[in-house]
């Protein structure tokens, strides 16, 4: 439990911009789940070091942890994070790519077709509605603005309903 409270309170940090309390917290979680030789809280955690260095603007790094984590989440049957680490990896490689390098963006659009499929396999509404932001980023790269328009209108529509179901 407090491996697994670790881990929250890394990720809350993350999302609040508190980086360096936030990569302490993954170590204290990751320590512990090593301990407990926990494989898939500790893919758990690496996902989170992911998202901190995602936020952290450090792109090559984050694609590398979403990557290690990947594989942890298919054997260990967790299609949700295995949809997120895909997700965010597309996102990563986004801002890591430059126009000059079309195979980093072949490579985001591969990311986002993986969490796709295993999202509509899933039917996890919420990871559908955070690819369409992020596919439309990549069609912006493709220079194709109707698609990246129809992308964005569809991610701001789920993202109100969604908010209006919650409030």
């Amino acid at each position: 439990a407090l491996a697994q409270a670790y881990l929250l309170k890394g990720l809350v940090l993350t999302k609040m911009g508190d980086y360096n309390a936030s990569e302490r917290f993954l170590k204290d979680a990751d320590k512990i789940y090593t301990k407990q030789n926990d494989e898939l809280n500790q893919a758990n955690v690496i996902l989170g070091f992911g998202l901190l260095e995602l936020k952290k603007g450090n792109y090559t790094p984050a694609i590398n942890y979403f990557e290690a984590a990947v594989p942890l989440f298919k054997d260990h049957d967790s299609p949700y994070q295995e949809a997120t680490a895909y997700l965010n990896k597309a996102e990563a490689l986004h801002y890591l790519n430059n126009a000059a390098n079309q195979n980093v963006l072949q490579q985001a659009k591969t990311a986002l077709a993986n969490a796709s499929e295993i999202i509509d396999t899933h039917n996890f509404n919420k990871l559908r509605i955070e690819s369409y932001r992020i596919a439309s980023y990549l069609a912006m790269k493709s220079n194709q603005y109707s698609e990246a328009q129809h992308n964005i209108d569809l991610y701001e529509r789920k993202s109100d309903s969604l908010y209006q179901v919650y409030l």
